[in-house]
């Protein structure tokens, strides 16, 4: 029990300090293994264009798995926001596990992804609370790494449009003197006309 508080301390500390999706992952990844027992641990999440993407972090049997985020289990855990604890009687997701948690990462506003944890022994109420805390400073963080990234892409787009207005100003400000210069040029011719008739 004391392991797991200081475990979450550790946790709290370092997600208040990233601002990075992958520096996230590698801590769930270094720490989870010091909150539960189990064999498979994967996050599903939304990228910055809107997309389910899922990361497996752990698997002691598979070296390559994939998972799939369309998964039905997954994708009723963002569809509801609740928890699931699943068993052998769902073999079609992580099949080679007999006991399955899949808990939602949620934010105020909307469920921003999952974390799964697959294992050969069953996940107690314990191990639920102790995911539950851990899939909260996933998610805030990931809400604030997310946010990072839509700022940076939205100050990059800023400064490609201020570039590309600079740009056509130049091309207008260039046009302009051509104009005033071909206008000029007969009005002249007009005003020396005007002078020799006078």
């Amino acid at each position: 029990q004391s392991n797991r508080m200081m475990t979450m301390t550790n946790i709290s500390i370092e997600m208040s300090r990233v601002t990075d999706f992958e520096d996230i992952l590698v801590i769930v990844q270094r720490e989870a293994k010091w909150l539960l027992e189990f064999e498979h641990c994967s996050v599903v999440f939304m990228n910055v264009y809107g997309m389910w993407e899922s990361k497996v972090l752990i698997d002691r049997n598979h070296t390559d798995m994939v998972l799939d985020a369309d998964a039905p289990a997954i994708q009723e855990t963002i569809k509801t926001g609740n928890s699931k604890v699943l068993s052998d009687s769902d073999a079609d997701f992580l099949p080679d596990y007999a006991h399955k948690l899949v808990v939602p990462l949620a934010t105020e506003n909307q469920v921003i992804g999952t974390i799964q944890f697959g294992g050969y022994t069953p996940f107690e109420d314990e191990d639920l609370r102790v995911v539950l805390f851990l899939a909260y400073q996933i998610a805030s963080t990931m809400d604030k790494a997310i946010r990072m990234q839509i700022l940076m892409m939205t100050q990059q787009q800023l400064a490609d449009y201020a570039k590309e207005l600079s740009v056509q100003n130049e091309e207008i400000e260039t046009y302009n003197h051509t104009i005033a210069h071909d206008l000029k040029s007969p009005l002249s011719m007009i005003l020396l006309k005007v002078g020799l008739i006078k």
